[in-house]
């Protein structure tokens, strides 16, 4: 039953994913060996710069897919740096986590993209194995 909710779920998000012409096919940062030791020297603050930065951290394909519903649907649509509008208490910015996830990747990271979206990045795939798992398991839970 898990197995067949997964595929259902994968091939709505390879759907949107399409709709919103992002590729769908690309490996996660786990799988290609890469990791989030250090966050971008950019500084991105505004929704417009925080979107243009995930496509530069963010592995292109599902993943990317992922990171975008999964960030639009936590900051209710707004890709704000500084969204606290999320059920998690504590909950900050593009990935609604706390600061222990954020700050090893930016001192910085209460005001700056870049830290929050390696941060996030990082625990979805610590926590659930990759960003479409982070997505799966909110979409299922309205929490991850």
């Amino acid at each position: 039953m898990l197995q067949k909710i997964k595929s259902l779920w994968m091939a709505s998000a390879v759907a949107a994913a399409t709709i919103l012409g992002v590729a769908t096919a690309g490996p996660s940062m786990a799988q290609t060996g890469q990791s989030h030791t250090q966050a971008s020297p950019a500084q991105a603050s505004t929704p417009e710069e925080a979107r243009a930065l995930a496509k530069e951290i963010v592995p292109a394909g599902n993943e990317l897919a992922c990171f975008n519903m999964l960030v639009t649907a936590v900051t209710n649509g707004t890709w704000d740096v500084q969204y606290k509008g999320y059920t998690n208490p504590g909950g900050y910015g593009l990935g609604q986590l706390q600061e222990r996830q954020y700050a090893p990747f930016g001192s910085d990271w209460e005001d700056n993209a870049a830290p929050q979206i390696h941060g996030t990045v990082d625990y979805a795939e610590d926590r659930y194995g990759s960003v479409c798992g982070a997505l799966g398991f909110y979409q299922a839970n309205l929490w991850y």
